[in-house]
This record gives structure tokens, C-alpha cells and sequence, in this order.
């Protein structure tokens, strides 16, 4: 039996990128955002997957990096072009998802990686050291 992680969704997550999914997938997003949450709130299990993966490890704080697909699209996570960031407090057993972000979000002069850190380092000053 896995340890059931409490998920929350920050400010700026919901403010600058859930609300266009919001407003592109009305009918589908809440299901979707339930499952990315089911997802986190199990992440053991989570991470015994091709979908999720630690991207930074330190101290008792992880970063996770997973992939998701929107409710009903029929399109694989992986094909979807969808991510989601989220630092995990293993010793308080929550999950902060910091970003939920398609490839289109990202400039195509940025590569991703750079996009998403530099997000985190502008927006989550707690985080900012990881890095």
C-alpha cells in the first residue's frame, strides 16, 4: 500500500496556465485535473511509471516532471506535448504542482528546460535554490 500524498495547485499555476486549458477544454478539464491529482496524490506508484520522472533531487524536496493528456482527446500523454511540474516534500508528503504547461507555451527560441527552471526561479523564490 502507497503513502497518499496531499496535492495542492499554486496561484500561479492556476492562473497563468490551467486557465487556458480551462478555457479549451471546458467540459474536460476538471476530470483531467482530478486524474493529475489522483496521480500525485499516489506518486509512489506514480513514478513506477513511464509518465513521471525526478528531475532534481535535494534534501528532502523533489522536482517531478510528468506528462499528461487531456480527458477524452484520445492522444497518448507523451504525444500530447503536455507536462506538469511539481516539488514534492517527502517528509510532509505533499505535492506543490508549481506548472501545468503544453509545448506551445514555450517560446520556440527556448528550449524547455531553460523555460520551465526560469519559471520556477522567477515565481517560486523557496525553489530558487535548488537550481
Amino acid at each position: 500500500m502507497s503513502i497518499k500524498y496531499f496535492v495542492t495547485i499554486t496561484n500561479y499555476a492556476q492562473s497563468y496556465y490551467i486557465k487556458r486549458f480551462k478555457k479549451q477544454h471546458e467540459s474536460a478539464w476538471p476530470i483531467t485535473e482530478k486524474a493529475i491529482i489522483v496521480q500525485y496524490e499516489r506518486l509512489d506508484n506514480f513514478l513506477e511509471t513511464s509518465k513521471a520522472k525526478v528531475i532534481l533531487k535535494s534534501g528532502n524536496i523533489k522536482i517531478i516532471k510528468s506528462e499528461f493528456s487531456v480527458a477524452g482527446t484520445k492522444i497518448s500523454p507523451k504525444k500530447s506535448g503536455n507536462k506538469c511540474i511539481a516539488a514534492i516534500d517527502i517528509n510532509k508528503k505533499t505535492v506543490k504542482i508549481l506548472l501545468v504547461y503544453c509545448k506551445g507555451d514555450v517560446s520556440n527560441s527556448q528550449n524547455e528546460t531553460f523555460w520551465w527552471r526560469k519559471k520556477i526561479i522567477d515565481n517560486y523564490l523557496e525553489y530558487k535554490s535548488l537550481f
